[in-house]
């Protein structure tokens, strides 16, 4: 049975966030990496800490025999095919545990064919890129002759092994004849050339020809500086010439042009033959084509580049920004926190990490704590969520706070990984709306004595010109007091409101007959509605255990909302039907109904629906508000249907009996 590394890979950089990853993919420019692996010759495959595999190009999925999307956040251990699965443990951990390269070959029953493997370690895990060899193992001339030269040329192996190889191949030369050595080095995977001590080529294999299509007298000596790229030439001669000079191993990468123009970038050795005094006689070289595991390497670099660059744009706005910010581990301890949340909780930045939120804010933890084990456990996020406590920066203070949690997945989307936290406080906006409550409330009860006042003098007046017969000056008088009717219900507004958010609303239970009620208050309002005219539409009258005058305050309501909205229809329609051991009440208008976002927020305090249809119609929006409180202490409910340009229904139930509790 295979033995699989660790359950993570050991660091070998300084902590990367792995939750950031799939932003950087995300880019355009990350994109057009991943295109690019996805077109190279080689199989590529990345593997993050937890050995899943984060990406796979075209090549690397057929040699698994799955889909790339399937693959994706798939375990390296369940899909390896058994020919490679322990080579490629034992090497893909002392990749991680060494920081260096690695190499193995292997079978692959997907394709039939032998591949070379290269993993390279990286600071998010490893890169793993394989080349087809089936060729070269089938073109071998012999299992112990070609086979020997093509381990001892591979571009991984040790310097000395090069030195040995070409030790070995220079005395098989000379006891062979020269067409056999000829067709040893023209079947060796790379380019392969010979210089005299002074670095002067006089001879190059088939390879050379096949790639570069040039000949000897157009390479020999130094001419193999026309294949070169201008860019990189210079570097490349001088590197040479100092290696020449001390006679010393040469290694090298840069980039060859083949016959087709293009270029392709090669590593290149070149190990001195010397005598048995030391004296070099002759240089031994070949170049490896490094393209793919070249171009792989570039891409990953460039995307380490896009994510660390990523995470400094990231780590910039969490300490920058003008709200507090944090991260939890799924055991509630602080991954990250900025300095503007730890001002707020009143605790330095350092002395969050590591610990939980009970040990931070313990009395806040119980709260806070259920938030983030219902994240884990539904992957939904907590918005404009109100939070009520106290922290170490003013001990026993309350304090008020907007928060929102949400979790933050791993990269196939399955599993919460940590969870996010958005925090602002509104201490000062809670104490403002306060005394604003406050106010309102002394405000509507100093304002009802006095208005109730004008209301009696009006209506004595009225009637005493009325006897007079003075009807213009009574007609007057009739319409001052409209307006302070109007007033009057302004106020007691503004009363109940106070009273309901203090927790003040008394409810006085009595039981009266459904239908009498609506009647009456349909009649009443009825005399103020000049255009339209209300029908009723009602079931079998029921007995109701409520407060009913506050149960006529809220059909009252919905009738003036009804009449107030549709000025240019005829109708409005009162409907009663009972189900379910409840009454339901429907008030419908057919005026301009109103759009489905706004609905939700027809029951907030003070909200108004805005919009070019509805600024001319007057109003504290506190009608609906106070409804909705009445309703809900009736344990009944209320909903509304709308439509824009088809009219509104407005419906509340009642229970037909006596709840436990008004």
């Amino acid at each position: 049975m295979m033995q699989q590394p660790p359950d993570g890979m050991p660091a070998t950089s300084i902590e990367t966030s792995e939750q950031f990853s799939r932003e950087v993919t995300g880019h355009e420019s990350g994109k057009n990496l991943m295109s690019l692996l996805d077109t190279l010759g080689a199989a590529v495959s990345t593997i993050d800490r937890q050995w899943r595999y984060t990406y796979v190009n075209p090549l690397a999925a057929a040699l698994l025999g799955r889909p790339q999307q399937a693959l994706l956040g798939q375990l390296v251990w369940d899909l390896l095919p058994e020919t490679i699965a322990d080579c490629f443990a034992t090497e893909a951990r002392l990749a991680s545990q060494e920081n260096t390269v690695r190499q193995f070959e292997g079978w692959y029953p997907a394709l039939n064919c032998w591949f070379e493997s290269r993993i390279y370690p990286s600071p998010a895990g490893i890169l793993v890129v394989s080349q087809d060899i089936s060729a070269q193992k089938k073109n071998e001339l012999s299992a112990t002759f070609l086979a020997d030269v093509e381990e001892q040329f591979s571009p991984l192996s040790p310097s000395q092994n090069i030195l040995q190889s070409a030790q070995w191949l220079e005395h098989a030369q000379a006891r062979e004849s020269e067409a056999r050595f000829r067709t040893l080095a023209d079947n060796i995977s790379q380019l392969a050339w010979m210089a005299d001590q002074s670095g002067w080529i006089f001879w190059y294999n088939q390879r050379w020809y096949d790639y570069t299509g040039t000949t000897l007298q157009e390479m020999q000596g130094w001419g193999w500086q026309k294949v070169h790229h201008p860019d990189h030439v210079q570097r490349v001669r001088e590197k040479f010439r100092h290696y020449l000079a001390i006679g010393e191993i040469w290694e090298d990468t840069f980039p060859l042009r083949g016959k087709d123009g293009e270029y392709r970038w090669f590593l290149s050795r070149a190990i001195p033959l010397k005598d048995e005094k030391g004296r070099v006689l002759r240089w031994f070289g070949t170049n490896t084509d490094v393209t793919e595991q070249w171009q792989a390497e570039e891409a990953l670099r460039q995307l380490t580049m896009q994510q660390e660059a990523t995470l400094a744009q990231l780590d910039s706005l969490l300490q920058h920004a003008p709200v507090g910010m944090a991260f939890f581990d799924l055991q509630h301890r602080y991954l990250r926190i900025n300095d503007f949340l730890a001002d707020i909780n009143g605790v330095p930045t350092h002395e969050h990490i590591g610990k939980t939120v009970k040990e931070v804010l313990p009395d806040l933890a119980t709260f806070i704590d259920v938030i983030l084990d219902d994240i884990v456990k539904t992957h939904q996020p907590f918005m404009n969520l109100e939070v009520v406590g106290k922290t170490p920066k003013v001990p026993g203070i309350t304090r008020y706070w907007l928060t929102c949690y949400y979790p933050v997945m791993d990269k196939a989307n399955r599993e919460v990984e940590s969870i996010g936290a958005i925090i602002m406080e509104i201490s000062d906006r809670k104490k403002m709306e306060q005394q604003k409550d406050e106010f309102i409330g002394v405000a509507s009860h100093e304002l009802k004595t006095p208005v109730t006042s004008l209301k009696a003098y009006a209506q004595l007046l009225e009637r005493r010109f009325r006897k007079d017969g003075d009807t213009h000056a009574a007609s007057l008088l009739q319409k001052m007091g409209l307006q302070l009717n109007k007033l009057t219900t302004l106020v007691e507004e503004l009363l109940d409101v106070t009273k309901i958010e203090n927790g003040q609303l008394q409810l006085h239970f009595s039981s009266f007959d459904s239908n009498t009620l609506i009647n009456e208050v349909v009649e009443e309002t009825q005399r103020v509605a000049t255009r339209q005219r209300i029908v009723r539409d009602l079931t079998d009258s029921v007995t109701l255990m409520a407060d009913r005058d506050r149960i006529g305050q809220v059909l009252t309501n919905l009738l003036t909302n009804a009449i107030k909205y549709s000025p240019q229809a005829d109708t409005i329609l009162v409907h009663t039907v009972c189900a379910e051991d409840k009454l339901i009440i429907s008030v419908r208008d057919f005026g301009i109904g109103i759009a489905k976002e706004k609905q939700s927020k027809l029951f907030e305090r003070f909200f108004r629906v805005e919009g070019e249809s509805q600024l001319t119609y007057p109003g504290l929006g506190l009608g609906l508000y106070i409804s909705a409180e009445f309703v809900k202490r009736h344990h009944g409910s209320i909903w509304i249907e709308s439509e824009p340009g088809q009219g509104t229904t407005v419906s509340f139930s009642l229970p037909l009996s006596l709840p436990d509790q008004p």
